[in-house]
């Protein structure tokens, strides 16, 4: 797990990243409010995504760079 502090400047906001190994889809219980999709994507295609700006947050692109330099 990794903390990060994406507007260290302004503010004492801090992420939690961290990864998930051996998952096994379920059923979710999300809230009324609450709209997440998820999707599987290539490790070359997040690469590509990186590469070409299709990802901009910072906790994405560090959270796949570590990865990318340290678990793959």
């Amino acid at each position: 797990m990794r903390y990060e502090y994406p507007s260290i400047g302004y503010s004492n906001e801090r992420a939690l990243i961290f990864l998930a190994t051996d998952l096994v889809k379920t059923h979710r219980n999300l809230d009324d409010t609450e709209d997440i999709k998820v999707f599987k994507v290539k490790i070359n295609d997040l690469k590509r995504m990186l590469d070409t700006n299709e990802i901009l947050d910072a906790s994405t692109t560090i959270a796949l760079l570590h990865y990318f330099m340290y678990e793959s």
